[in-house]
């Protein structure tokens, strides 16, 4: 394991940046919209990512 150091407070929040905004017009179908979003979620690798803290190294 690699130890990590840095003075970024938020070094272990790594989608604090990740911003999206989108407009939806007309019906949605419940089920396609999850699975719209949960496709576009796998499809970026920083929405999947956590970093695991074990004995102070991560």
């Amino acid at each position: 394991m690699n130890e990590i150091v840095t003075e970024r407070s938020n070094i272990f929040e790594p989608d604090v940046y990740i911003t999206v905004c989108l407009e939806i017009a007309g019906k949605v179908c419940p089920h396609k919209l999850s699975a719209a979003v949960k496709q576009a979620f796998e499809a970026n690798e920083a929405t999947m990512s956590k970093i695991v803290l074990e004995n102070g190294l991560a």
